[in-house]
């Protein structure tokens, strides 16, 4: 893990405030191991792993899966979940190339809610009696596979990457029942290249980024705690039924487009000098599909924008010192969460945040 202070969107985009970059650890230099670990805490928490990885004549291969349970800290925050990672990669003198997959399930994250303070003074364990009378909850299910390589050519790099994913999401909420989902898709293109200008060396990057979301966003009246016996309405037509009528239909749609160019310039061996600037087109689109005499079209688009420029130095004091300063900039678009959610409940998109 290796984190990076200060804005990056020059590289990175949107909510380029800061990196923290994860990459997953080399796996043992055998063709077979694994292992099992097993903890234990307080409030019924337990969490099993188990793990097996290897590498031979330049393939590996890395697998884990884990399982989490806990009652938790507070009245109704029960959780349960699975997630499992897989990864085989192929290394050798002309670049490396991988395959993985990421997949988590949720089925059981109860919500308890916000309290207020004489509440929490109280009891902090309470749960909020509405989040639990309305069995507020979230239920997760998340899949993604992707494929990334680097190639070694005309003296540099040249790396690519694709995914593509699926998120199914149901959350009863004390308001509503949110359903949604999702499928993502996206990859990269970078090369860099080192070039020498006037005597002095240089390492040149360009490189360029696609992403697409697709969400089917569906909010259902949430009708537990209706008191029973009770006859059918127009927003709970079945009693007994959690989800009542359809309260929002919409297809939300987001794309992101990026380029940026860097160049990182050496001289006199001590000083490097770093100038880059990236462009990013984001499109937030939504299609209403929940169109009645009383309930107009609000469908619409709503683009963003964005350049961030960046430019620092660097001088090497010593062999393990040195200083920087950098001028740099970074941008933040709002969620399609955020853009959804709007004062007056209606759908569409939310056009007072920027």
């Amino acid at each position: 893990v290796e984190v990076m202070r200060g804005s990056a969107s020059s590289l990175y985009g949107n909510a380029g405030g800061g990196v923290v970059d994860i990459r997953t650890a080399d796996p043992p230099a055998v063709p077979l191991s694994g292992g099992l670990r097993m903890s234990d805490g307080a409030f019924d928490t337990r969490r099993f792993v188990a793990k097996a990885g290897g590498m031979s004549d330049g393939f590996a291969y890395q697998a884990n899966v884990a399982r989490t349970e806990s009652d938790g800290y507070r009245d109704y925050s029960r959780q349960r979940m699975t997630n499992g990672f897989a990864r085989v990669s192929r290394d050798d003198a002309a670049g490396s190339y991988a395959l993985e997959w990421l997949g988590v399930n949720t089925p059981v994250a109860q919500n308890p809610g916000a309290i207020t303070r004489a509440q929490f003074e109280t009891d902090p364990r309470l749960a909020d009696p509405l989040s639990v009378r309305k069995q507020a909850r979230k239920a997760v299910t998340q899949s993604q596979v992707g494929l990334t390589g680097r190639h070694n050519a005309f003296r540099g790099e040249i790396e690519a990457s694709a995914y593509v994913g699926t998120r199914t999401l149901d959350n009863p909420l004390t308001f509503a029942v949110v359903d949604v989902g999702r499928s993502i898709s996206g990859g990269s293109l970078r090369a860099t290249i080192p070039v020498s200008m006037l005597g002095a060396a240089q390492r040149l990057t360009v490189g360029t980024e696609l992403q697409r979301q697709n969400d089917l966003r569906l909010n259902y009246t949430n009708c537990n705690d209706v008191p029973a016996p009770t006859a059918p309405t127009a927003t709970c037509p079945n009693p007994g039924v959690e989800r009542g009528s359809v309260t929002l239909n919409q297809r939300e749609i987001i794309s992101s487009w990026g380029s940026y160019l860097r160049d990182e310039l050496d001289f006199m061996g001590r000083y490097t000098f770093t100038a880059s600037a990236r462009t990013d087109a984001v499109r937030f689109r939504v299609k209403d599909r929940l169109i009645t005499a009383t309930n107009p079209d609000d469908s619409g688009e709503r683009p963003l924008d964005a350049v961030s420029p960046m430019i620092g130095i660097l001088a090497r004091l010593s062999p393990s010192h040195s200083a920087y300063a950098n001028i740099s900039s970074a941008f933040e678009t709002p969620t399609a969460t955020e853009l959804g959610n709007q004062p007056s409940g209606a759908a569409g998109i939310n056009r007072d945040l920027k």
